[in-house]
């Protein structure tokens, strides 16, 4: 803007050079006078929409302080410095943006540390013109393809944006301490390193994806961010899973507001605060996930981490989505030799509420899990807990649920179907959908591609409980062939269904009984729950693979009974 009134002032010197009347003169004055009231007005607009940004964002600082953390206060006693300068200091500031060598060499030559309006770096000579900036208003894009550090830079008003990188780059932020907008990181065939170790704020997202040569992202400080989203899916990976070579990850331990997505990251542990919204790790190979949240605001999800060996959850108390810890091992890895995964089912001691449905599945190297029993209540229409691993010793679950289902009209289904020695379960549940369970003994060997599943379990032994306060259900489906002792379903008295209630695959061993169920199996036989209108309500009774009737059944079913 000063420069369009240097050329103004070079135009009047012509027109004085020409003989120009006084007139004339006198009028192009006035023009330069209301040029330089404009400019002025805009700088003082400028400097007033800056105080003001840095004015909300000590607000919200101020809010964040109460909770006792002394990074709060060193940001906010950062801005009340910045704001003494931006008042007292004209030539610190530039008013305007930074998009041309011109901009550049006007804001170098003017000696700023503050820069009004948008930035955008695109080579090393901006990096280095940018040295002594603690103060960008606007947004800041970074392009270059070289490694970069901005040493002075305290606080980015609007976004940050890293993108465009194809050099083999580290970029580092040594002093920078919050972003008033999203900090984004995408699409950088280059960059190898990312450090913002000062940052405590991002008052939006931040966001990496497509950065195929990043190795390590570090934030060693970040507190809070509005949404977490890292999605670094690397397409040649050999193995075509698109795990990405990232081997070193650090959010210190963020609270994040809304949701928190990790997925396809290479290496490392992951800490996180609280989380108001839902939580996801996908595909990554972190060997710890820890998480000190005491509410999941959304769905709970950790799928596919192949390596996975520590999840520390135990202080979450409700989930108010779907629950899913599945498919955590690395046999869907076509050139796996070793196998890894997770073995032991973390307790989830707190946790009393899901609000979804929940799903523990296909975790190939758990040999135990005494998980989850404290939960009283999951809202969802389906509980599962199937295929985790050929060799486990106990399952020991979901022994306080007291309610399933959406509404007081709707329950959930529940299906089992697990290889272990020791099965117990729901004993506090007394009412329920569609029940299907197989307890199965436990096997040597087995799991992904030319890999075993670790076990500690026997293979002679499958013995099923629980259950014990189960009065109701719309329909019950057991596969006992393979066990060896069995006490469960001890109250159940009704069936809601009007077709097939009942489907009992009974044990393989014929001395194997079933006495706690020898009431309902005694109403079963009486024909207690017959129909006049309809011979499709019924129960049905397998012994090695024949149908048997019900007289034969429950003859047999309580052979080893005291009645």
């Amino acid at each position: 803007m000063r420069k369009k009134l240097l050329t103004v002032l070079a135009m009047s010197s012509i027109y004085l050079l020409s003989g120009c009347v006084g007139d004339e003169i006198d009028d192009m004055q006035k023009q330069i006078d209301t040029l330089e009231e404009k400019v002025t007005d805009l700088e003082a607009s400028q400097q007033e929409a800056l105080l003001a940004a840095i004015a909300a964002l000590e607000t919200s600082i101020a809010e964040l302080e109460a909770t006792g953390s002394e990074q709060y206060t060193a940001l906010l006693e950062n801005l009340a410095t910045m704001e003494e300068e931006i008042q007292s200091n004209a030539s610190a500031i530039y008013y305007g943006n930074l998009l041309t060598q011109e901009d550049y060499d006007a804001m170098t030559a003017q000696g700023a540390s503050i820069v009004t309006g948008k930035v955008i770096a695109s080579k090393s000579a901006h990096i280095t013109a940018l040295a002594d900036i603690k103060l960008i208003g606007g947004e800041l894009v970074l392009t270059v393809s070289e490694s970069a550090s901005l040493p002075m830079l305290e606080n980015v008003g609007e976004n940050l944006v890293i993108t465009g990188s194809t050099g083999d780059a580290a970029i580092e932020f040594g002093a920078l301490t919050s972003v008033g907008g999203s900090f984004e990181v995408i699409d950088n065939a280059g960059l190898a390193t990312l450090t913002a170790d000062a940052l405590v704020l991002v008052n939006d997202e931040l966001h990496t994806e497509n950065n195929s040569a990043l190795t390590s992202l570090s934030f060693a400080n970040l507190d809070m961010v509005e949404e977490v989203y890292i999605n670094e899916y690397w397409s040649e990976d050999p193995r075509g899973v698109g795990i990405s070579g990232i081997s070193s990850i650090d959010l210190s331990y963020v609270n994040v507001v809304g949701d928190a997505n990790i997925m396809y990251v290479g290496g490392g542990s992951l800490t996180l605060g609280n989380i108001g919204g839902g939580f996801k790790s996908i595909y990554n190979e972190l060997t710890s996930i820890e998480i000190t949240s005491e509410s999941i605001g959304g769905d709970f999800i950790v799928e596919y981490n192949g390596v996975l060996e520590n999840l520390l959850v135990d202080g979450i108390k409700t989930i108010n989505g779907n629950l899913s810890v599945s498919f955590n091992d690395n046999g869907y890895y076509w050139d796996a030799t070793e196998k890894t995964g997770l073995v032991t089912m973390p307790a989830f001691e707190a946790l009393e509420y899901v609000g979804g449905d929940f799903k523990i599945d296909t975790n190939n190297q758990l040999t135990s899990m005494e998980s989850f029993n404290a939960v009283t209540e999951i809202q969802g229409t389906n509980i599962s807990i199937s295929s985790n691993s050929t060799g486990m010793d106990l399952v020991n679950v979901l022994n306080a649920l007291t309610t399933t289902g959406p509404n007081q009209y709707s329950n959930a289904n529940i299906f089992i179907f697990q290889q272990t020695n020791w099965f117990d379960g729901f004993a506090a549940l007394t009412i329920a959908a569609d029940v299907s369970i197989t307890i199965n003994k436990p096997t040597d060997g087995g799991g992904g591609i030319g890999i075993g599943f670790r076990t500690t379990a026997t293979t002679d032994v499958a013995k099923l409980e629980g259950f014990d306060a189960l009065t109701e259900v719309k329909t019950l489906s057991i596969n006992a062939t393979e066990l060896t002792e069995f006490n469960a379903f001890g109250a159940l008295n009704n069936f809601l269904n009007y077709q097939t209630y009942l489907s009992l695959y009974m044990p393989s061993d014929s001395n194997v009984s079933m006495c706690s169920m020898e009431p309902i199996l005694a109403k079963i036989k009486n024909g207690d729950f017959d129909v006049s209108w309809s011979t499709d309500r019924k129960a049905y009774f397998s012994f090695n693979w024949s149908e048997v009737d019900r007289d034969t059944a429950y003859d047999q079913l309580t052979a080893g009974c005291t009645l």
